[in-house]
């Protein structure tokens, strides 16, 4: 999950100012929950606009908010309510957020497996991660029922109906346990393995609390966030980290699949970077016995160079925003550029 500014993208003028469309739904709303006292049966659609879809697809280069995988290769995007829209899971006397079904702020694009709450292989703590890269290896994992949907737990104090003076700080007071890669740091939360050896794999981790990253730890197979979150604190780990892997399903079986495969193309990118190097190091220390010799060695220096410098583009390419698993890309780089430089 990456860190994205708003900012970065101008509103959909379609849920801006008070005559916009998504205004006036959020009207039309509002009017059947003070005649039937609910909100279901209501068709938002002010959401779902092309300059809404556009919008998130600049803002987020066509990935999903969560596991920053690319959507517009692998299936529709779901423009997805942060707080849920028409109901929240598990709580019963609770209508929704539908005040905010319009509202820029809190809508997110997000892949269907992100979203679509069903079960799938995805591993919980284990012994060792020999054990976790066997099983991922193997698909022998157990299936847990992932996907956010309708889910929003949180620690502190829920907003039950709108508000029409409502503040910033009733929502923030709420204390989500879900991240958003708009309003939080994910990097203080989650942490990806990179193996010193090269042996890899695409597995994020919840912080510890106190920022040792080597007792960071996968969360408990349970469904209940509520229950991910008591056993988080126990263990020490970053409860809202633990919350969103689970509920997101960041290491389900095929994003963890994809990002190993990822991994290892970095590694190989990597090795030859290094490779590079060496030769040209050795090819300097070589001194040509004729004229000719020598133009056949600055000739090859000057090809391995532009050949490293294409790697090193590469690499770094791997990393940006537009990519995909991007902040993982950048968790291995950082490791890389300590073994280059030495």
């Amino acid at each position: 999950m990456r860190h994205v500014d708003r900012s970065d993208v101008n509103p959909p003028q379609g849920l801006i100012g008070i005559d916009s469309p998504g205004a006036k739904e959020i009207a039309r709303a509002a009017e059947q929950v003070r005649v039937n006292g609910k909100v279901s049966g209501f068709t938002f659609r002010a959401y779902k606009r092309s300059d809404v879809r556009h919008a998130l697809e600049q803002l987020f280069h066509g990935k999903c908010a969560y596991c920053e995988s690319r959507y517009d290769v692998s299936g529709p995007v779901d423009i997805e309510h942060f707080r849920p829209k028409g109901e929240v899971d598990g709580v019963t006397d609770h209508k929704g957020y539908w005040w905010l079904a319009a509202s820029w702020d809190n809508l997110l694009p997000s892949c269907l497996d992100c979203n679509r709450r069903r079960y799938q292989p995805t591993p919980g703590h284990m012994s060792s991660l020999r054990a976790l890269a066997s099983a991922v290896d193997t698909g022998d994992l157990s299936r847990i029922k992932t996907g956010k949907n309708s889910v929003f737990p949180i620690s502190g104090n829920r907003v039950m109906e709108r508000q029409e003076r409502a503040r910033t700080s009733d929502l923030d007071g709420e204390d989500a346990l879900l991240l958003n890669p708009c309003a939080d740091i994910p990097n203080d939360h989650l942490r990806f393995y990179i193996d010193p050896n090269g042996e890899h794999i695409g597995v994020v981790f919840a912080r510890t609390s106190d920022g040792d990253e080597g007792h960071d730890a996968l969360p408990e197979l349970v469904e209940d966030p509520m229950e991910v979150e008591r056993k988080a604190r126990e263990a020490g780990i970053s409860a809202r980290g633990a919350v969103s892997i689970q509920v997101y399903g960041l290491n389900r079986l095929a994003v963890l699949q994809e990002r190993t495969r990822i991994l290892y193309q970095l590694e190989f990118l990597g090795d030859m970077t290094i490779s590079s190097s060496s030769l040209i190091k050795n090819l300097k220390q070589v001194t040509a016995t004729d004229g000719e010799g020598q133009i056949l060695i600055e000739s090859a220096i000057q090809t391995l160079t532009e050949h490293r410098q294409s790697l090193l583009d590469a690499l770094k390419k791997m990393t940006g925003p537009e990519a995909p698993f991007s902040v993982m890309a950048q968790t291995w780089l950082e490791d890389f550029t300590d073994k280059f430089a030495d």
